[in-house]
């Protein structure tokens, strides 16, 4: 039964709000029930909260490792405020063309994201240029903010394509803008941190790799908590690399030198955490983790 606050939220309150209050709180089912709400219930000209209401249900399918579902919905949005603005250069349409971006990435269809986060950041880039005069700092960092987000995005891509140079290219552009308006303990300077250390790590710099890493890892401990995704996908970034990269073991009696121990102890935190928020199994992290896991596993065995 409805809490009387639950109530009086849903009676007075609006429809998109409650599905990202909702949402934020991990209560991915009765968010998709307002976003649904929200879609249903309007009609005639409304086309811009339609399109909010069908971007909310993408996000619930994205959190929840549904990519293709999450896919059809930002379509769909993204269509909508297209027959809308009229303009594929309006600034209320980087937002769309960034989360196409995201999911592509995630189905593996990396040409797409490429152009998908490229046309985000070409919109977020004109916004600047409209906003030169603008007296209103706080606005500012917001807009330059999410120019970072798209060249964070694109670097990851790049990585993801075997693009090295270009990743070096936009995760720079992104690291220097956060830097320039975020504190330094912001999560976004943790991410850049993090992918330099996986682009550092494909080029054998190992010890620099660790470096950024650790990085990422500090900040994310000290402002998200040991406990959430992000803060786990680090530790395993960092756990696999101690694994892989440890020294020769000379003491027959132990087959697992203490670089490994640990890389192995940060690894098995990271995947229970993944269990926890239900990570798919084919989650980036969630494969690296495991893939030490099982390393360890089989040591163990043979050690018997």
């Amino acid at each position: 039964m409805q809490s009387r606050k639950a109530m009086r939220l849903e009676k007075g309150g609006d429809l998109l709000t409650l599905g990202h209050i909702l949402k934020d709180l991990g209560n991915y089912s009765k968010a998709g029930e307002f976003y649904q709400r929200l879609v249903n219930e309007t009609t005639g000209i409304n086309s811009i909260q339609k399109a909010a209401g069908l971007t909310g249900l993408g996000n619930v399918a994205k959190a929840q490792g549904d990519y293709s579902n999450a896919k059809l919905y930002y379509e769909q949005a993204l269509e909508l405020k297209r027959s809308w603005y009229r303009d594929d250069l309006h600034s209320d349409l980087a937002v769309n063309f960034n989360n196409m971006g995201l999911v592509c990435r995630h189905l593996g269809q990396l040409r797409e994201a490429v152009g998908y986060h490229k046309h985000a950041l070409a919109i977020r880039k004109k916004v600047i240029e409209d906003n030169q005069q603008s007296g209103d700092t706080a606005e500012y960092r917001r807009i330059y903010g999410n120019v970072a987000d798209s060249h964070g995005n694109l670097a990851t891509v790049y990585f993801e394509q075997g693009q090295i140079q270009l990743a070096w290219e936009h995760v720079r552009e992104s690291l220097s803008i956060n830097k320039l308006y975020l504190t330094s303990d912001d999560p976004k300077i943790a991410i850049d941190y993090r992918l330099i250390g996986l682009l550092r790590q494909s080029e054998k710099e190992y010890s620099k790799a660790k470096v950024a890493y650790e990085k990422a890892f500090a900040i994310q401990k000290k402002v998200l908590g040991r406990h959430h995704v992000e803060t786990a996908a680090t530790q395993c970034c960092l756990g696999a690399l101690l694994w892989n990269n440890a020294q020769p073991v000379t003491d027959t009696r132990s087959p697992l030198t203490e670089a490994m121990m640990i890389g192995y102890r940060y690894c098995f935190e990271g995947m229970s955490c993944f269990d926890k928020f239900g990570l798919p199994p084919d989650h980036r992290y969630r494969k690296l983790a495991k893939l030490v896991l099982e390393q360890y596993e089989q040591i163990c065995n043979q050690s018997e």
